[in-house]
C-alpha cells in the first residue's frame, strides 16, 4: 500500500485555491471593464446582509397623502411597484393617495423580493406605519419572479449583482420559521465566482419545471414566505390586511399553492383577469426598456385593484 502524501495533498489543494483566487481576480476585472465602471467595492470586501444598514441606506419613495386623516396603505415589492422608470407624480402611491385620499407608504426597492418585506417588518423599524395601515400590499410580476428568493433577479452581469458588498438576503427554515441566512466566511459567497455559479444554477434549478422537482418545491417555499409576512404584519397590527398583486400571471399558474395562501387570510388578485386589455404587447401599458408597467398601466389597472379590494 502506497504511503498517504501529505504534503503532496496539501500543495494540490492550495494550489486549486490559488487558481480560483486567480480566476475570481481576473473574471472581476474583466466585469468591470464591461461596466464601464471603477472598483465599487475592493473585491474582499463582502458582507452579511444588515436589515439596519439595508434601511438606513435605501431610498425609499417619498410617503404621499400624509396630510389625510385615514388608515394608510403599505405597498411592498419589487421595480414594479416602486415605479422603476415611471416620473415623480405617476408613481402608484400618487395615483393611490390622489385616489383613495389615503396616506401611502411606497415601501419596494427595485430588485426586492418577498424576504426583504420580511426583514423591514420583522425589524421594528416601520412598526408606526404598520400600526396605522388597515392594508398591506405586495406587487410581484410573476411566479417565476420567486428566483429573488435564492439569488439577486438581474443578468449575470448586472454591476449591482457583481460588485455589492452585501449578501444578496436569502431566507432559511429553522425550526419551521424563515431566518436571514448568513455565511461565516462572506468573502467565498460573495466572491464574483460563486455568485455567477449560485445566479446560473439557481435560474435552472428554481424557474423550470423539470429540476428534480425543485421548481414545485420551490413554490412551497413561496408559500412560507408568504405566510410569514402576513402573521409579522398581523403580529404588529392584527387588524391589517394582505392583499398580493400579480401582475403577468392568471390564477392557474399559482393553482398549487393558492388555495394555501387564501386559506391563510391572503387575498391575490390576477390583473390579467381584471381587464381585457393587452398589457403585455401593448407600448401603450408596457415600457420597452425595461418591461415594466407605464403610468397608462396603473390609471387603467388602479381603479379595478380598488375595486376589488373593496378599498375607500
Amino acid at each position: 500500500m502506497s504511503k498517504f502524501n501529505f504534503k503532496k495533498y496539501i500543495f494540490i489543494i492550495l494550489s486549486i485555491v490559488l487558481v480560483v483566487i486567480i480566476l475570481n481576480f481576473i473574471t472581476y476585472v474583466i466585469l468591470i471593464k464591461h461596466a464601464k465602471t471603477t472598483f465599487m467595492n475592493n473585491i474582499n470586501q463582502r458582507k452579511n446582509f444588515s436589515i439596519t444598514e439595508f434601511i438606513e441606506k435605501t431610498e425609499f419613495n417619498d410617503v404621499k397623502g400624509q396630510n389625510y386623516d385615514k388608515p394608510g396603505i403599505i405597498l411592498f415589492g419589487c421595480g414594479v411597484a416602486q415605479g422603476y422608470s415611471l416620473p415623480e407624480g405617476q408613481l402608484i402611491e400618487d395615483k393611490l393617495a390622489n385616489l383613495l385620499h389615503r396616506p401611502i407608504y411606497n415601501r419596494s426597492v427595485g430588485g426586492a423580493g418577498i424576504q426583504h418585506a420580511i426583514l423591514q417588518v420583522q425589524s421594528g423599524e416601520i412598526d408606526d406605519i404598520i400600526k396605522n395601515s388597515d392594508n398591506a400590499i405586495f406587487i410581484q410580476p410573476a411566479l417565476n419572479d420567486n428566483i429573488r428568493l435564492h439569488t439577486f433577479p438581474g443578468p449575470l452581469n448586472d454591476p449591482h449583482y457583481i460588485f455589492d458588498k452585501y449578501m444578496y438576503p436569502t431566507l432559511k427554515l429553522k425550526d419551521n420559521k424563515l431566518i436571514l441566512n448568513e455565511t461565516i466566511i462572506p468573502q467565498i459567497k460573495g466572491s464574483v465566482l460563486y455568485r455567477i455559479l449560485n445566479k446560473a444554477i439557481s435560474t435552472a434549478l428554481y424557474t423550470t419545471k423539470n429540476s428534480s422537482n425543485l421548481h414545485k418545491s420551490n413554490e412551497r417555499f413561496v408559500l412560507k414566505h408568504f405566510i410569514e409576512l402576513n402573521s409579522s404584519l398581523k403580529a404588529i397590527n392584527p387588524d391589517i390586511k394582505l392583499s398580493v398583486i400579480i401582475y403577468w400571471n392568471d390564477h392557474n399558474v399559482w393553482s398549487d399553492i393558492l388555495n394555501e395562501l387564501i386559506d391563510n387570510g391572503i387575498q391575490f388578485i390576477f390583473i390579467p383577469e381584471l381587464t381585457d386589455e393587452d398589457l403585455y404587447e401593448n407600448t401603450k401599458y408596457k415600457d420597452l426598456e425595461n418591461s415594466n408597467p407605464t403610468s397608462e398601466a396603473w390609471d387603467l389597472i388602479l381603479p379595478l385593484i380598488i375595486d376589488k379590494l373593496g378599498l375607500k
